[in-house]
């Protein structure tokens, strides 16, 4: 059963990203933990556990969707346009080809709001192949081992 009409959804979207990643004060996570122990046992089974968590992962995203629509609309912004025609240089009002080569080259062709997300999303990208080679790694072990399994049937009935 999901929450997302309760309580504790509705405490879990009044936090700010500022506050889910720099700590809540002691109160809101009071508050939070009174919501999500259900059953009041003072403990959160792994059913509690995992409607919070997911509570808590929704409204992250659903702010970070939220801030990249926003993020959108500055980029498409004239400050942003006249910002990146002065970073190539440029006093003619046009770009030519090679002030265009060089902004390229520099990696300043994209805002610096973008380039922050872009390491996020790189470092996200790196832990999910890393995980992914993990997993190969393993599986790979347990396909050793089943190949192995006959083998060890003939050695013992020999």
């Amino acid at each position: 059963m999901g929450i997302a009409n309760s309580r504790l959804h509705t405490l879990v979207e009044s936090l700010s990203l500022e506050k889910l990643e720099t700590g809540l004060t002691r109160e809101e996570a009071e508050k939070i933990w009174e919501e999500a122990d259900k059953n009041h046992d003072g403990t959160l089974d792994e059913n509690e556990a995992k409607d919070l968590l997911k509570d808590l992962n929704l409204s992250a995203i659903h702010k970070l969707k939220t801030a990249l629509e926003d993020l959108e609309v500055h980029l498409q912004s004239e400050q942003v346009l006249k910002d990146w025609m002065k970073e190539c240089q440029n006093t003619e009002g046009k770009i030519t080809k090679e002030d265009l080569i060089k902004v390229l080259m520099t990696g300043h062709a994209v805002d610096s709001i973008p380039k922050v997300l872009l390491e996020g999303f790189h470092s996200i990208e790196k832990k999910r192949k890393s995980k992914e080679e993990d997993e190969a790694v393993v599986d790979e072990k347990k396909e050793e081992e089943k190949e192995e399994e006959p083998n060890k049937k003939k050695v013992k009935s020999d």
